[in-house]
């Protein structure tokens, strides 16, 4: 279920925030996405650097980005991976800009991690 987050938008760093909790207890880096967790290891808020190449394919300009008055983020999970959806509410923009990616779910990263060791 797409739950309401705190959205945040840095112009100057083309830095995007998404938090839907203020619990978070770890985070980890995947690229230029920093994904926030709370205490049971849920996703619960993603940083995006270089928003502007992240949402590339839909054209957004920082005045875009400074123009959000909703954001939803959602998680979906599997065994082997999360699918992490962005969905943005723009004022100057009648239809929604989706985004999903999908990230290796936390034991899979453990056991990658394990074999490079």
């Amino acid at each position: 279920m797409d739950k309401k987050a705190l959205v945040n938008y840095d112009g100057e760093e083309d830095i995007l925030s998404i938090v839907k909790s203020d619990s978070i207890n770890n985070s980890a880096r995947i690229g230029d996405v920093i994904l926030d967790f709370d205490i049971d290891m849920r996703i619960v808020g993603v940083e995006i650097m270089n928003a502007g190449e992240f949402f590339e394919a839909f054209e957004l300009s920082k005045e875009d980005f400074k123009s959000i008055k909703e954001a939803r983020l959602s998680v979906h999970y599997s065994l082997d991976w999360a699918i992490v959806k962005i969905t943005l509410f723009l004022n100057n923009r009648s239809v929604p800009i989706v985004k999903d990616f999908s990230i290796p779910s936390l034991d899979a990263q453990k056991q990658l991690a394990d074999v490079e060791a």
